[in-house]
């Protein structure tokens, strides 16, 4: 046994031992603090994210209650409407990186709410304008213009989801710059 420790005393065996678990957990914490940094980094970089997709989507929600608006003036005057309603990007986007579960249930509600008005647009467009066609095609005036006011009397009720949609959006972006404005006042409180 004495070839194995020549010359080799317990105290100075704790003292290389101690420095190694002292050297591990340093470099541990070291892992620790620069994991929690790029986690917290990842954050704020999809709030980011998240508040320009959010912004657009409130500008193209204006955009479509305008081509509402349009749509249904033309029914009023009688004429078929031709537009490009725009699609929400909401949906597209990953929230996962977000820690805040009451922000993440918002913006999931609010992203479920967009997509179903997006879809409900498109499926009222499309059946609107093939049975627009039939009608006319036919000759069936009267049949068509009796079509128009039922669906000028549906469009008010579907002119309520915008502003819904609308104030719902002001809510969500409100929040996530409240939620951005605290995490960057916690980081500063923390490191000076």
């Amino acid at each position: 046994m004495d070839f194995l420790l020549p010359n080799i005393s317990i105290d100075i065996l704790i003292q290389d031992v101690a420095s190694i678990s002292a050297s591990i957990l340093i470099g541990f914490l070291i892992w620790l603090i620069k994991y929690s940094y790029d986690k917290y980094t990842m954050e704020i970089i999809e709030l980011k994210k998240t508040e320009i997709f959010l912004s657009k989507d409130l500008a193209r929600n204006t955009d479509n209650k305008k081509y509402l608006d349009t749509w249904m003036k033309n029914l009023n005057s009688h004429r078929l409407y031709s537009c490009s309603f725009r699609k929400y990007k909401l949906d597209d986007l990953d929230i996962s990186k977000i820690l805040n579960i009451q922000l993440v249930s918002k913006l999931n509600l609010l992203g479920y709410g967009l997509k179903g008005l997006e879809d409900d647009l498109d499926n009222v467009y499309k059946g609107y304008i093939d049975t627009s066609t039939k009608f006319l095609n036919s000759d069936h005036v009267k049949e068509w213009e009796t079509f128009n006011a039922n669906t000028l009397i549906f469009f008010e009720v579907l002119k309520q989801n915008f502003i819904d949609s609308d104030k719902d959006l002001k809510e969500a972006i409100a929040y996530l710059r409240a939620y951005y404005k605290q995490k960057i006042i916690f980081i500063f409180q923390n490191i000076f």
